[in-house]
């Protein structure tokens, strides 16, 4: 269990293991809660190990990878970004949970909203 501050107030989580991050994970996308004083962003984990990241901060930053599983932390490779993996707790709220924002400048876990990935609709030419 750990207890840690941040922007929502004190949180108690529990520490997910491999299996609990795949099946919180694997097709979604989370993003900050409304709660979360940071950058808006969003991260998909995709079901084939694709993963997605579009930061907005002066700009949209966007980048694209591979995502995995690996000693109960969630790692991914993309180009542009050091390779990474990141450790997952539970939420307070039903389809939430607590991990670092991949490149933010803190390294404290912040509260995500998890949802379905929603499709990205392009114009017909």
């Amino acid at each position: 269990m750990i207890t840690s501050e941040n922007g929502a107030g004190r949180y108690r989580g529990e520490k997910l293991d491999g299996e609990e991050i795949r099946a919180k994970l694997l097709g979604k996308e989370v993003t900050p809660s409304e709660s979360q004083p940071v950058a808006p962003y969003g991260e998909q984990f995709g079901e084939n190990g694709e993963w997605h990241y579009s930061i907005v901060k002066r700009a949209l930053r966007q980048f694209a990878g591979k995502w995995y599983i690996d000693n109960d932390s969630v790692c991914v490779i993309a180009d542009g970004i050091p390779t990474e993996c990141r450790e997952v707790w539970s939420g307070e709220k039903a389809n939430t949970i607590f991990m670092r924002e991949p490149l933010g400048p803190s390294r404290e876990p912040v509260e995500l909203s998890i949802n379905p990935i929603r499709p990205v609709h392009r114009k017909e030419r």
